[in-house]
């Protein structure tokens, strides 16, 4: 007979592949030529020759430079960017498998193979703002996550390693390094966190303490060539070609009430399901069985039980579930591992999504980044919680299934990922029928009219590319640099006609440009940048052409090709 424990480990596994294999659907499809076209031009810059934070001003630049590598090894291979973006998938799925791991090892501390497994599976569900790419957003988000876990398990089960190099809280540290270059600011947390080690480490705290603060230097000491390289100078004026307008409000009162409005709008489930979660706890200890089979539905509690159809609504999901991680675990028995979870993991975590929410120019949206690793403390909280009831209950027969509850909150996480307009800026998945068959695009399936413009407008630019070095798209395709496989002709891969940008665009293009060289303009963008109803200083462009850049490519630029909503032109 076989054992109901071996039974459940079985469906837990079919289940977490099977979940694999739906992510692996889900990244053959949609193709995003702004953002996600973005996260790969900037390495691919690199790769090919240009500097970080010398050629390239763009402050998110920095989840870029993390890319590189995989990014030389891809190019290496191909010999161009063709197959990239789903290259690029697989690895943005590979890396948060290893987050899944971290989560995993730590979850089984305390809770069967079954359980841990499902809530490890829910940790490559999470594709924010609909852009499954490795940017500095999901960057930061993974390795965060993958610290913190890391340490909370050394936290609760803390073992002198026979070296030094194998400590886990100087590769927590490490990868805490990683998360602050790709998002700086997330630095208030990893300072966070070494304080947080201090308290919780018992007589260990020095030397936990400063193996966490020598992996955070190790990776300083990595990548410090890279601004060495670029001098005091080229980092100033990183910094102020990102400053634009408002966009670095200072922390005022009225900001910090606008985005608290603003964060309880978009979570407005919140009080509701913190109610309900504080009533089952209240009634667990005199109605056990019946609360505890209502437990593992508390995910849906977070936005409903109806699976969205916008991108954006994960975020809310996520961030309203991560605020009920602290209170599930105030319901724990076992107060050790609560104090581990709640200080060591639930403070970092609160600290990092007020400040990806405070700096994000996304707001309220960007919270989920930095509260993503609280949302899988709140499973795994939730979970112990169900698993300390089942013990209470007299039908043994119903404990060995409960072992599954994560999946409530796993088949949620995957709804938010595979709904039908999950795509930003495209059509719903269903009308993704036709696949891409050559070019950075190959093997993703996008619309029959978007892979027909894409294959229009890559013959027209490999067809006048030969000959050029650089290539500029303007303004709002970053895709193009993809498809041309040439270095950008201008201070970002990703070009806007904003105020701290305009003269350093027109000096780089006045400064690096070559006969031969390769002009596309997106004329759609372009008129309706020139055509905005807003003041003239947002975009010093309210006639037509009246851009520095503009007045730089009529001077140096021969029309060469024209076709449906771009233009196409030669350095001369």
């Amino acid at each position: 007979m076989i054992a109901p424990g071996a039974v459940t480990r079985w469906v837990a596994t079919a289940l977490a592949v099977t979940t694999a294999v739906v992510m692996i659907w889900r990244m053959r499809h949609g193709a995003d030529f702004t953002d996600e076209a973005f996260y790969l031009a900037v390495p691919l810059r690199f790769v090919l020759g240009d500097r970080p934070f010398v050629d390239e001003l763009n402050i998110t630049q920095t989840g870029g430079v993390l890319s590189v590598p995989f990014v030389k090894v891809w190019t290496l291979l191909v010999g161009s960017a063709t197959g990239i973006v789903l290259f690029a998938r697989v690895l943005y799925l590979v890396f948060f498998g290893l987050v899944g791991f971290a989560v995993f090892r730590f979850a089984r501390m305390r809770l069967p193979y079954a359980t841990s497994i499902l809530i490890a599976a829910a940790c490559i569900c999470f594709i924010p703002y609909g852009l499954p790419g490795l940017s500095y957003n999901t960057w930061s988000s993974g390795l965060f996550t993958l610290g913190l876990f890391v340490s909370a398990r050394w936290l609760l089960a803390p073992v002198r390693p026979p070296a030094f190099y194998r400590h886990p809280l100087l590769w927590a540290g490490l990868a805490h390094g990683a998360a602050a270059f790709a998002y700086p600011t997330m630095s208030v947390a990893a300072v966070t966190t070494a304080c947080v080690i201090a308290v919780l480490a018992g007589a260990e705290r020095v030397r936990a303490t400063l193996c966490y603060a020598a992996g955070g230097l190790l990776f300083a000491l990595i990548i410090s060539p890279v601004f060495v390289s670029a001098g005091v100078a080229h980092l100033r004026e990183v910094v102020a070609y990102t400053t634009v307008g408002d966009q670095m409000a200072m922390a005022t009162t009225t900001r910090l009430a606008t985005l608290g409005g603003a964060w309880l709008d978009m979570n407005r489930q919140l009080a509701l399901a913190a109610f309900v979660v504080a009533f089952a706890m209240v009634l667990l200890r005199r109605w056990p069985t019946l609360v505890g089979l209502g437990l593992p539905f508390i995910p849906l509690l977070a936005h409903g039980s109806v699976v969205p159809t916008r991108n954006l609504a994960v975020m809310g999901f996520m961030s309203t579930f991560a605020v009920l991680g602290p209170l599930l675990c105030f319901g724990l028995r076992d107060r050790p591992t609560a104090r581990v979870m709640l200080v060591g993991i639930g403070v970092p975590a609160t600290v990092s999504g007020v400040i990806t929410c405070w700096t994000s120019t996304n707001t309220v949206l960007a919270s989920a980044i930095g509260l993503y690793p609280l949302a899988h403390l709140a499973s795994i909280a939730l979970a112990m919680l169900v698993d300390q009831t089942t013990k209470q209950w007299r039908l043994r027969w119903l404990r060995p299934p409960m072992a599954l509850s994560p999946v409530i909150f796993l088949y949620a996480a995957l709804g938010y990922a595979t709904a039908d307009k999950t795509c930003i800026r495209e059509a719903p998945l269903s009308a993704m029928t036709s696949v891409v068959a050559e070019g950075p695009y190959k093997g993703i399936y996008t619309t029959p009219e978007r892979k027909a413009a894409l294959a229009e407008l890559s013959a027209a630019v490999l067809a006048n590319a030969q000959q050029a070095s650089r290539a500029l798209f303007y303004f709002d395709f970053p895709a193009g640099y993809l498809v041309s496989y040439r270095r950008p002709l201008i201070t970002s891969a990703w070009t806007f006609a904003l105020p701290s940008h305009l003269e350093p665009d027109a000096r780089f293009f006045r400064e690096r440009a070559k006969p031969g060289d390769l002009v596309v303009r997106d004329d759609a963008r372009w008129v309706s940048m020139a055509n905005a109803t807003q003041p003239p200083d947002a975009y010093l462009g309210a006639g037509l052409g009246g851009t520095p850049l503009d007045l730089e490519v009529a001077a140096r630029c021969d029309l060469v090709q024209k076709g449906r909503g771009w233009s196409i032109y030669r350095v001369r």
